[in-house]
């Protein structure tokens, strides 16, 4: 008689823990164990998101006794705590050493190269960057890739979020500048990484009401996508809303240059955060990405967008995670250290994205984003 799954949800408390904690028990993924540093917060979650039907434990990622016995009571870990950048691999060698598979919504590059380099014998299966950026953002292209294309030539990537940033994904955020994964103003060319060969620009896109700043970049996930799919060109752009966040985020890249120490990243990091609440004030969250692929396909040239809206920045993740948990738990995903954009079944992925509740479109078009935006305003 087969053990119904247990899945233990560490940050299970926090706004993406419990989204993903409700998606879990919707799909009926398994047995759910959620693990706080507050046992009250975490028992709340049971009840509530939950109904009853799971268990709160006391987990600390930073106890290494009460973060080994929680990898132990679980079949798959998965890690919705942070910052990423502090936490590291410490996670994910526990579950590890537990025995458990491993789903990260974050863990990004350091951790990667961190359980590549050293992870302990008999890793199973462990999946990093299973959220939104990264993850979606180097998913979503290949399901693009899939839907008729024999050759893939350029991609054009842009994502919008105006939501609240907590302080553990905007120590992250800043971190990520600061160590200079991401660059801006580049982007691909003839089949390469080109320093300063993108500018901001004032674009209309579909999905945004009013014309909008778009900031170029490469960044790690976007220089692994470009590889996979064999591109010869590539832009990824950050949109940016007018307020605050704006601001804060323009003046990261000089502070990078000067070196930021740890008080000062986590200073950086305060004000993103605060920055991102006050700029939502009296605003509905907006989330958007937007994706343009051209090629080749047996008619010859082609073009397909994808645009995707969701309610919010922590139902998106959540919505990535638990493809990636039901995957991983499913046994679909290898043994090794993966990215969940280059690990995922892209057709798969797509389809149960689509029916997930915190997504409001996720639409394909076999006509570039400039022409939807033609629609848009045609329709108005």
């Amino acid at each position: 008689m087969n053990r119904t799954p247990r899945i233990g949800l560490l940050g299970g408390t926090g706004a993406v823990g419990r989204e993903v904690a409700a998606r879990l028990r919707a799909r009926g993924s398994g047995e759910v164990l959620i693990g706080g540093r507050d046992l009250a917060a975490a028992e709340a979650v049971v009840a509530g998101v939950l109904q009853g039907e799971g268990h709160a434990v006391q987990a600390d990622a930073h106890d290494p006794a009460s973060l080994r016995d929680f990898c132990a009571a679980s079949d798959t870990v998965v890690n919705c705590a942070g910052p990423s950048r502090l936490l590291m691999d410490r996670v994910a060698v526990a579950a590890v050493r537990g025995g458990a598979r491993y789903v990260d919504v974050g863990g990004d590059d350091p951790v990667y190269e961190r359980m590549t380099r050293s992870a302990p014998p008999g890793t199973g299966t462990v999946v990093l960057s299973a959220g939104m950026i990264p993850g979606l953002t180097g998913l979503l292209p290949r399901y693009l890739a899939g839907l008729g294309f024999s050759r893939v030539d350029r991609l054009t990537v842009y994502h919008g979020v105006r939501d609240r940033i907590g302080r553990a994904g905007a120590y992250d955020f800043v971190a990520g500048i600061a160590e200079g994964g991401d660059e801006s103003f580049a982007a691909w060319r003839s089949g390469g990484p080109r320093p300063g060969a993108a500018r901001r620009a004032e674009l209309l896109l579909p999905g945004f009401t009013d014309a909008v700043t778009v900031h170029p970049y490469l960044s790690p996930e976007a220089r692994r996508a470009a590889e996979l799919l064999g591109l010869r060109d590539g832009d990824w752009h950050t949109v940016l809303f007018e307020g605050q966040t704006s601001a804060v985020l323009g003046g990261l890249p000089g502070l990078a240059k000067d070196g930021l120490t740890e008080d000062g990243l986590r200073a950086a990091a305060e004000r993103l955060s605060r920055a991102a609440d006050f700029d939502l004030l009296g605003r509905t969250p907006q989330v958007t990405l937007l994706f343009d692929l051209d090629g080749h396909g047996e008619g010859g040239a082609m073009t397909r967008s994808l645009v995707l809206r969701a309610s919010g920045a922590a139902e998106l993740v959540a919505a990535a995670a638990a493809v990636t948990v039901d995957e991983a738990v499913r046994g679909h995903l290898p043994a090794g250290v993966h990215f969940a954009a280059d690990v995922l079944d892209p057709a798969r992925a797509g389809a149960a994205l689509a029916e997930d509740p915190g997504v409001l479109q996720l639409s394909l078009h076999d006509v570039p984003l400039e022409q939807l935006v033609a629609q848009d305003e045609g329709a108005i």
